[in-house]
């Protein structure tokens, strides 16, 4: 996929440049505004399938961080680090319910780290919340 990709934004140049000098050796100036307009719109569609080819490198490096968080084991609950954002898990119905908000263990309890509202839940593991970047020192 990547070679045809490479091929295909190779072509998006070749032809952004052809314009480009058919723009410069014509002496009509409206065939010259409309060569220039071509090769905008081949520079366009080659940043667009860049653009799309570093989309889906993200999409597939934020995929495998996310497996790499799911690999880490919980952790007992007495064992919760407190003012750290943390992810919870909370017996329901005979299973585990992965709560999808981070909290906070503080003293008395747990709190919602986007509200800042203490919370009831009772959760029985905790890990690292996976987006480090919601963690406060």
């Amino acid at each position: 996929m990547l070679e045809n990709l490479s091929e295909i934004l190779r072509q998006c140049y070749e032809h952004a440049e052809e314009c480009a000098r058919q723009a410069k050796a014509v002496q009509n100036k409206k065939l010259r505004t409309d060569y220039l307009r071509l090769e905008e719109r081949w520079l366009k569609l080659a940043r667009s399938y860049e653009l799309g080819q570093r989309v889906k490198l993200f999409i597939n490096e934020t995929a495998r961080r996310k497996n790499d968080l799911k690999k880490i084991e919980w952790q007992p609950i007495y064992t919760a680090p407190f003012h750290r954002d943390l992810e919870l898990a909370v017996p329901y119905g005979g299973e585990l319910q992965i709560l999808d908000f981070p909290c906070r263990r503080v003293p008395g309890g747990w709190v919602n780290v986007a509200t800042k509202a203490r919370t009831s839940i009772s959760p029985t593991y905790w890990r690292q919340w996976p987006d480090p970047r919601s963690s406060a020192s």
